[in-house]
């Protein structure tokens, strides 16, 4: 009786590891869809910089709205 064998895998390999509420996850992705992935990619971190950019600002502003406040000059 002969063992069958696995299939050996050929390389590169490209995988995408994320965390999704909590969960951590790895997706593989095939070479032709690399730069489709590269760019979904390059989006969500614009995404995010923007997003912290403006809590940034929104936290700069409430921070100057209390101080005109507490100097008497606040509506």
């Amino acid at each position: 009786m002969q063992r069958s064998q696995k299939p050996r895998r050929h390389g590169p390999y490209y995988q995408l590891s994320f965390t999704w509420r909590g969960k951590s996850s790895t997706r593989f992705v095939r070479p032709e869809g690399l730069p489709e992935m590269r760019q979904k990619v390059a989006n969500y971190k614009r995404l995010r910089e923007l997003v912290n950019e403006w809590v940034e600002l929104a936290i700069e502003l409430e921070k100057a709205e209390r101080r005109r406040r507490s100097q008497g000059h606040g509506d």
